[in-house]
This record gives structure tokens, C-alpha cells and sequence, in this order.
């Protein structure tokens, strides 16, 4: 199975949660996803990952008020490594 790479946010002040998110989208190997943690719903990074070709899940978080997994998009492995966090979309 794929890679999770995992960013806990909760501490960061804006913008660094988006700026971390998209620096580890730029490297993500095929067939892995990112696990963004975040205290609050980061509602500025949702119309950014659309825009660069970014598939993700909101679900709540078990740590924190929300959690992100984001991959990319035409990443069929990416995508079941993502479900089998997220859940199926």
C-alpha cells in the first residue's frame, strides 16, 4: 500500500497550513496521499487544491475539528489508499 504523509497543522497560523499543504502536494509520489490536520475547517485551501488538480475528503478528525486527505487526481492508487482513511466517496 501507498504512503500517508501526514501534516499536523493545529499549531500553524495562516497562510502556513496552505503553504505546507501545497509544498507536500508538489512532492507526493505516485500512490500516496497527504493527511492534513487542521483545528479548523481551512475553507481557503479547498478552491486552491481544485484549481491544481487535487481530489480530497473532509472528515472529521479524531485530533482536531477537521482532517483533509488530499491526492491527486487520476492517482487510482492514491485514490484507495485515500478511501480505505477517508472512507469511500
Amino acid at each position: 500500500m501507498g504512503q500517508v504523509q501526514v501534516i499536523d497543522a493545529r499549531d500553524m497560523v495562516m497562510p502556513e497550513p496552505i503553504l505546507a499543504a501545497l509544498a507536500a502536494i508538489e512532492k507526493l509520489p505516485a500512490g500516496a496521499c497527504l493527511r492534513l490536520i487542521t483545528g479548523r475547517d481551512p475553507l481557503l485551501l479547498y478552491p486552491i487544491l481544485d484549481d491544481c488538480g487535487c481530489l480530497y475528503r473532509r472528515v472529521p478528525g479524531d485530533e482536531s475539528a477537521t482532517e483533509l486527505v488530499i491526492w491527486l487526481s487520476g492517482d487510482d492508487a492514491a485514490r484507495l489508499l485515500a478511501s480505505s482513511i477517508a472512507g469511500p466517496s
